[in-house]
């Protein structure tokens, strides 16, 4: 299955191998580091082993680079990692205070994505406890805080119908221009 997600000028798209490189630059960036679970700079080989045993293989991680216009380099990825009805939502930017509307945005097509057109139950979010922003973003469609499985983060849960409640004042902004496209990789 392959993804791709259009909201005006902003472009989702699927992780093809052709974009080890890019990922390898956000994951790595100095202003994205700080605010993942191990903030230490991976190796590229490491990287490298990853994607093509981990993300390459792994079809419940969807991985989506995203791009403020077609053929730019990528701004950031958005991701769900799938378990049953349940998926782990990801969004993270390069020098986030200049996508700020951009995260915003990527965020609600990945919610798209995980409640209507996978019809998933649940989101769950994972945050450093000092990322103060993003847990109030969080919270602001919905989700709650309950107990981490994760040693050092706090868990955000939200619901489809929680979400939904609170979805649509932020989606009708979006849903004229939005377009999601799912085929089949060759």
């Amino acid at each position: 299955m392959s993804i791709m997600i259009q909201i005006g000028h902003l472009e989702l798209s699927q992780f093809s191998i052709k974009d080890i490189r890019e990922l390898y630059c956000i994951r790595n960036h100095e202003s994205v580091r700080p605010y993942t679970s191990k903030p230490a700079l991976i190796p590229y080989k490491s990287h490298v082993h990853w994607v093509n045993t981990e993300l390459m293989v792994n079809k419940d991680l969807l991985l989506f680079l995203v791009r403020t216009r077609a053929g730019e380099r990528a701004a950031g990825l958005a991701q769900l990692r799938i378990k049953g009805d349940t998926s782990e939502i990801g969004v993270m930017f390069r020098e986030p205070s200049r996508h700020q509307t951009v995260t915003s945005v990527s965020t609600v097509a990945m919610l798209h994505l995980a409640f209507e057109q996978l019809r998933l139950q649940w989101v769950v979010s994972y945050v450093i406890p000092s990322h103060a922003a993003a847990i109030r973003f969080n919270k602001s469609f919905g989700a709650w805080e309950e107990e981490s499985d994760i040693p050092g983060m706090v868990k955000l849960r939200l619901s489809r119908d929680r979400c939904s409640e609170h979805f649509e004042r932020i989606f009708a902004r979006i849903k004229q221009r939005l377009r999601v496209q799912i085929g089949h990789r060759s």
